[in-house]
């Protein structure tokens, strides 16, 4: 709790040296990723696991202060930079995952359900209503209307990468074992590929009544020949979302150039443009930018 007020006067800076100039802001990332791989699976900083209760605390402590950030750019950034008539439009980039039970038992389904709710649904429902429900039978309880969260965003910011198999596991902290059937075509970090997880996930947000931006979707993928194949079949599902009733604003593709990718380093390669990190950083195009550029030309207009 005490970094909030550091990310909110943070923000008042940002606001300040960018208000004329920007208009759309994602307060914070995938604060649910963040909160499992630091609290529950101790992969990143502060490297603990297990930590059930703490992970909840911080995605509660990260969605308070997100009302807080928001009400500050709102508050010092009043110039509407691109003339679309608002001078903010504000969300969390919320990574969303397809969680499927291993069988159909009462068992494995109800804890792919629990998951589900916890790293899909509580992020959203929280940002639209105000109310921060995050639950586990006896394990966490958070249940509090937060001031400030109700209709802090003016759209809601989607991550999708990939799903994951759920088999029930009582002995361990997340009550899962999460897995990849076999035979699934995988990307360089053995994520499911699954285009169909685009369509249902802007179907389901759809439902909270804000426009959807895809604040990243791609793949790790060195060799460069599977990205065409994963850009058209994912810009597909867009398509058919939004024939059938989603609004979605806009697209980003995860990433123009190879990153800096968490505690996989340079490794992941998720660009458009293959960077040589050796070599004064030179770039280079995959065959996805001939594939993104036509489905860019015959966009609608």
């Amino acid at each position: 709790p005490a970094n909030s007020d550091a990310l909110v006067a943070f923000t008042e800076k940002v606001a300040t040296a960018l208000g004329p100039t920007v208009d759309w802001y994602i307060t914070l990332n995938e604060p649910n990723v963040y909160s499992a791989k630091g609290y529950l699976q101790g992969e990143w900083p502060p490297g603990l696991k297990g930590e059930t209760k703490r992970q909840a605390e911080v995605m509660a402590n990260l969605l308070r202060v997100h009302g807080r950030m928001a009400a500050a750019l709102r508050r010092l950034d009043t110039t509407d930079a691109d003339g679309d008539g608002h001078a903010t439009r504000i969300s969390v980039a919320h990574h969303a995952r397809i969680f499927q039970p291993a069988s159909s038992s009462t068992l494995d389904t109800a804890v792919a359900g629990l998951t589900d709710d916890f790293i899909n649904e509580s992020i959203p429902r929280a940002l639209v209503t105000g109310r921060l429900r995050l639950l586990v039978p006896g394990t966490i309880e958070i249940d509090e209307q937060v001031p400030g969260l109700a209709g802090s965003i003016d759209f809601l910011g989607l991550n999708y990468y990939s799903r994951d198999m759920v088999r029930a596991d009582l002995s361990n902290p997340a009550l899962s074992n999460q897995y990849l059937r076999s035979g699934r075509p995988t990307n360089d970090m053995g994520w499911d590929l699954y285009p169909d997880g685009m369509y249902l996930l802007l179907m389901r947000f759809s439902t909270y009544g804000v426009p959807l931006v895809i604040t990243e979707n791609g793949l790790a993928d060195a060799a460069g020949d599977k990205r065409p194949t994963f850009l058209t079949r994912h810009l597909e599902a867009v398509r058919r979302a939004t024939e059938d009733g989603a609004t979605v604003t806009g697209y980003n593709h995860w990433a123009l150039i190879d990153n800096f990718e968490w505690a996989e380093g340079y490794e992941p390669r998720f660009g458009l443009f293959r960077v040589d990190f050796e070599n004064g950083q030179a770039r280079s195009p995959t065959a996805a930018v001939s594939t993104f550029q036509k489905i860019v030309e015959n966009l609608p207009r």
